[in-house]
């Protein structure tokens, strides 16, 4: 699984970051607010998977060590209630469609660390903001072309943020040897058809 794989590395490999991908999709869809295929057989399935999640991210703290900067993010969160957050005009009355009606606007987004600001709460965060945030936290510089901005929010003190520039692109000079510039013409006129 995904979860043996990351605590097996984070306990025999060295590293310096290191990023968990769990997906519930499949959970959210069938079971946080439908109960499933058959309500009554599945009732508590999303309860009880959470409470695993959170069981599995406790472990992968304690990998971790406190000393580590843990960030946390879900790109949507589910309307427990089944009903849409917005109303979507383009949406058909599908089971697709009221699927995706389902998913909140409002995921979560957790620091945890060294240099992170407790009890704060951040607002307008996007995901393209978690990749320039991580960065921020890490010390390492931006690209430039990144999406996002950084949640400066998450950390006590405003970290220092460098922007990657790349170089502008290398200008050829022209050659300096005329004899050879000649050389090329007259390839050149040797391939022009004759009048």
């Amino acid at each position: 699984s995904v979860h043996n794989a990351a605590t097996w590395a984070m306990q025999n490999a060295a590293w310096d970051f290191a990023a968990v991908h769990y997906d519930l999709s499949g959970l959210g869809r069938g079971f946080a607010v439908t109960g499933g295929p058959k309500p009554e057989l599945f009732e508590g399935v999303a309860a009880v998977a959470m409470e695993l999640l959170d069981r599995m991210l406790g472990r992968l703290i304690d990998l971790a060590g406190p000393e580590t900067f843990v960030f946390v993010a879900s790109d949507h969160g589910v309307n427990a209630d089944g009903s849409p957050e917005r109303k979507d005009r383009r949406a058909s009355q599908t089971e697709t469609s009221a699927i995706l009606r389902r998913h909140g606007r409002r995921g979560i987004l957790v620091a945890s660390g060294p240099g992170s600001r407790r009890d704060e709460f951040v607002f307008g965060a996007r995901m393209v903001d978690v990749a320039p945030t991580v960065l921020a936290a890490l010390g390492v510089a931006i690209p430039a072309k990144l999406d996002g901005r950084v949640l400066e929010s998450v950390f006590e003190t405003r970290p220092e943020v460098t922007v990657d520039v790349p170089p502008p692109p290398e200008i050829a000079e022209p050659h300096p040897d005329p004899w050879l510039l000649q050389e090329i013409l007259e390839d050149l006129a040797t391939l022009s058809p004759q009048n």
